[in-house]
């Protein structure tokens, strides 16, 4: 089945990604897209593989494919769905798909931007559904900002992450996304976010 194969090739290209491979992320994405276009209709599932082709993009430095993958992607996610796409795909959608502008722009050194794509992320998640995905781009969120110098904003967001850690204990993945934002607000030179790095730590599941 064309959506299986798809999913495989879509998953490991997201660890190059996650590992900072870049070049690699994009051999692998663009073997999904060649088969997701055999079937036409599916309109996220040809979406999908676009947006994570746009990181391997950013992240070797060619900004215009990068640009032109996510294009793509928002393209084909904007033609809706026809209603029986595979349940992997439930996920997919404006918010997933702005996060993975998130990640593009920060590959791209595009903090500014970045920031825009994180809130955006945040904003149209469906909690309820996707509580993984809601903690996810909010320890995003909370590290762009922090990179930005908008600490108290970013201790907020992390903060409310880490109140709901409970509902991802099982997914390693958000667990060390959000000791990574800690980490990052524990590094300031700013006594509230230090002292709030020391107590997330304390709270947070070991990775």
């Amino acid at each position: 089945m064309p959506d299986v194969r798809v999913s495989a090739l879509a998953a490991m290209a997201r660890q190059a990604s996650d590992a900072g491979d870049g070049r690699e992320a994009v051999d692998l994405v663009q073997a999904a897209r060649k088969t997701a276009t055999r079937d036409q209709e599916n309109r996220p599932l040809l979406s999908l593989p676009a947006a994570r082709e746009a990181i391997g993009h950013a992240q070797a430095c060619d900004r215009g494919a990068a640009v032109s993958a996510i294009g793509q992607a928002h393209q084909w996610l904007d033609r809706g769905r026809r209603g029986d796409e595979p349940f992997w795909l439930d996920f997919w959608g404006p918010a997933d798909l702005a996060w993975q502008e998130t990640r593009v722009a920060l590959a791209a050194g595009r903090v500014k931007s970045a920031e825009v794509a994180a809130r955006a992320a945040l904003a149209s998640v469906d909690a309820t559904s996707f509580p993984r995905n809601r903690t996810l781009y909010a320890a995003d969120l909370g590290s762009v900002l922090a990179q930005r110098g908008q600490l108290d904003e970013a201790i907020s967001v992390l903060g409310e992450a880490i109140q709901a850690v409970h509902a991802v204990r099982g997914s390693g993945r958000v667990v060390a996304s959000l000791h990574r934002t800690v980490d990052l607000l524990g590094q300031q030179k700013y006594p509230p976010a230090t002292t709030f790095a020391a107590a997330a730590r304390r709270l947070l599941p070991a990775t």
